[in-house]
């Protein structure tokens, strides 16, 4: 990938991380605001990502909106460089769609510049938009350790189990009239 098409690349990651931050913030429907106005680097990425994220935004399930990106990766790209673009819209959309958090995205997206390029793409992505996009412990290279999966798990667990209000007995029986 030369520099004129990473800078495209990084563009359309751009996007597609700050769509997904917000609809993780404030659900799927609030891209739908967006629509009309999103801009990618060049005219069948943009046609492509709106197409996309028009069926995602309508609640059309993941596999059709997987059989159709397919289909149009099959017939539009003219260039590797743009097989490439149609790609990553592909897999940022239905990241969007699966609720994926904005820094898993942020690794897909990585992937494709290579695992020594990844954790730069992913620092530079964090800084554009302002979406935090590393775990706190991680080194460079853009991977996490089992443990380190374990603990954010355990985090959110225990997270889940504060927030999750209790009813006693006594409290249960006077619901019920006993």
């Amino acid at each position: 990938m030369n520099e004129n098409e990473k800078r495209e690349f990084c563009e359309i990651a751009q996007k597609i991380i700050y769509l997904s931050a917000k609809s993780r913030r404030e659900g799927l429907l609030a891209i739908e605001e967006d629509l009309d106005t999103i801009s990618v680097p060049g005219e069948k990425n943009t046609l492509f990502l709106k197409k996309l994220l028009s069926l995602v935004v309508d609640g059309v399930d993941a596999s059709t909106v997987r059989w159709i990106g397919e289909k149009y990766i099959s017939v539009d790209p003219e260039t590797a460089f743009d097989e490439t673009c149609f790609n990553e819209i592909f897999d940022g959309v239905l990241s969007i769609q699966m609720g994926d958090n904005p820094m898993i995205l942020a690794e897909k997206l990585g992937a494709y510049l290579g695992i020594l390029n990844s954790a730069e793409f992913i620092s530079e992505m964090q800084s554009k938009t302002g979406v935090e996009l590393v775990f706190g412990k991680i080194s460079s290279g853009g991977t996490i350790s089992a443990d380190e999966i374990d603990e954010l798990l355990n985090a959110e667990n225990k997270k889940s189990d504060e927030d999750t209000p209790t009813t006693s007995d006594e409290e249960i029986d006077a619901l019920l009239g006993g």
